[in-house]
């Protein structure tokens, strides 16, 4: 990317409030840092990711994902440790979100 196109992004994300920027310590140099938490960018980007390509279903996201990279088996009991402690958290009523 040119050095003004990466300019314009970042004015962007700034005008978004994704960004916020100050003046560098030497020169005309800005440093820029993000201002929202990423797993809340994260959650945003999925769930538009579910809606627009997977018509709203997150089990087709899911599966589409274990069709595309295999899990291994530590990563299986991985996901199945955070299956059981899902269920678990929905059977006590709490908010998994």
């Amino acid at each position: 990317m040119t050095h003004a196109a990466v300019s314009t992004l970042l004015k962007r994300l700034q005008d978004k409030g994704l960004v916020a920027r100050k003046k560098g310590p030497v020169g005309k140099a800005f440093l820029f840092r993000a201002t929202t938490n990423p797993r809340k960018t994260y959650r945003r980007i999925v769930d538009d990711l579910i809606e627009r390509i997977f018509n709203g279903s997150g089990a087709a996201l899911i599966t589409a994902l274990l069709e595309a990279r295999p899990p291994s088996a530590s990563e299986l009991e991985e996901l199945q440790k955070l299956l059981d402690e899902y269920r678990q958290n929905e059977a006590d009523g709490g908010d998994s979100a």
